[in-house]
């Protein structure tokens, strides 16, 4: 697959703003509404081979500018980010015209949107909606994304935004409805980019979540036996399965959440012990599949002999979406105090202590899933049942923005967390 012929040339490199503000087209410049009504697509052609920057503005909205670095005459850009039914002026390479996008889907129109206060850090933020769409919502409560949830309808099922491939990921567990699961990504213009049926898959069945690093795409699942781990793919080629019952004597177990940092590491939540686990994700690594390391949320309780656990008390309980950044880690905290928590923690390698340095509480209990991840001066965090999301300042107890989207009250039909979205 050629993921390039979807994927936008984008870029924010210094030093070729001159080159772009005196690059000339040839009357060649166009931009179109495109199939999605969020995304204009646009054709620059260039005197003579060069990088160019498309700018897209509108009344009352934000303005938009996409660059394409590559060093061509011949330039196509998909402008994404875009309010339905609105009118932009976009210029480019000396040249400029008008394009209006289309018409906000019939089923999107039952949307109950809700913003109150600042978003800051991120452009938007993308969730699930219960009348069966993936949505990216701006700052102010505007859709300015969308397509078919195709694999995804909540609670057991999984879904990813990706930054690096603005794209959609979902894995639907269909057992319940005596279907086959499966693994759709899906570019924001609405093009599908992969998709993997059972008859692909290792394990026999997809849950709860799954995450892309650079090519891999990695999704979490259980074997034919009831064994549970995640598996590795390249495109549509696997490149290997790691089931957890490998390292560990389980009684009991349930994992409910995958991340992957960003050297690689697959951040495993464990519910029924309390435990995260790092399994290196790098099939490049002679360590590929093998554990990290893993940590207790309640000290005395757990996996056996974790590398790292709280010095008294508990610090997690019944978590979700545990996420290694930096040297941070990171988790939703659905059960530790009562009330449900974003929590940030820092592990000690000398003393084994693992212990918090930052937490935002929502002042509600969430009891399925939810979501915590740092932001650029703050914290987005998500309740999956209320379908609540938040955004805290990094020294604020009081959300600076509250979101909450659905259509329509419909258990267990809504974003198990909100992802943060650049729009670039």
């Amino acid at each position: 697959m050629n993921r390039s012929i979807l994927v936008m040339l984008v870029a924010g490199c210094q030093g070729w703003s001159s080159a772009i503000d005196h690059t000339r087209g040839t009357g060649m410049t166009r931009c179109f509404a495109g199939d999605n009504p969020y995304v204009a697509e646009c054709t620059v052609t260039l005197e003579a081979p060069g990088p160019i920057a498309v700018v897209l503005t509108a009344k009352g909205a934000p303005t938009r500018t996409f660059e394409s670095t590559d060093l061509s005459a011949e330039h196509t850009i998909a402008a994404w980010g875009l309010r339905a039914d609105t009118e932009y002026e976009w210029s480019a390479a000396g040249e400029s015209g008008h394009v209006t996008t289309g018409e906000t889907p019939f089923t999107l129109q039952s949307a109950e949107i809700s913003v109150s206060g600042t978003l800051t850090g991120i452009d938007a933020v993308m969730v699930y909606l219960s009348c069966g769409y993936f949505a990216v919502i701006d700052g102010e409560g505007e859709i300015i994304g969308a397509v078919p949830a195709l694999a995804y309808d909540g609670y057991i099922d999984g879904m990813r935004w990706s930054q690096a491939d603005r794209s959609f990921l979902a894995a639907s567990d269909a057992r319940m409805m005596g279907e086959d699961s499966r693994m759709v990504e899906v570019h924001v213009s609405g093009s599908e980019l992969l998709r993997l049926e059972t008859t692909d898959l290792d394990l026999s069945a997809l849950t709860h979540d799954l995450d892309r690093w650079g090519p891999y795409t990695y999704l979490l699942g259980i074997d034919d036996q009831g064994a549970e781990g995640f598996e590795v793919w390249e495109d549509t080629t696997w490149r290997g399965t790691y089931l957890l019952e490998r390292d560990f004597v389980l009684h009991d177990s349930w994992l409910n959440g995958l991340s992957v940092s960003d050297d690689g590491q697959v951040i495993l939540s464990e519910r029924t012990n309390n435990a995260i686990i790092s399994v290196d994700g790098d099939p490049d690594s002679p360590a590929f599949l093998t554990v990290n390391w893993h940590a207790a949320g309640v000290n005395g309780s757990g996996l056996s002999a974790p590398d790292y656990a709280p010095s008294g008390g508990n610090l997690y309980r019944s978590q979700h979406h545990a996420s290694l950044h930096g040297d941070d880690l990171w988790v939703f905290d659905n059960d530790s105090r009562g009330e449900s928590r974003a929590l940030r923690m820092s592990m000690d390698g000398t003393t084994g202590e693992i212990s918090e340095t930052g937490s935002w509480d929502l002042g509600q209990k969430c009891d399925n899933q939810g979501g915590a991840f740092p932001v650029d001066g703050g914290t987005l965090t998500t309740c999956a049942n209320s379908a609540d999301v938040y955004l805290f300042l990094e020294d604020s107890v009081a959300p600076a923005w509250h979101l909450n989207a659905t259509c329509g009250d419909q258990s267990f039909h809504r974003s198990t967390r909100a992802y943060p979205v650049l729009v670039e």
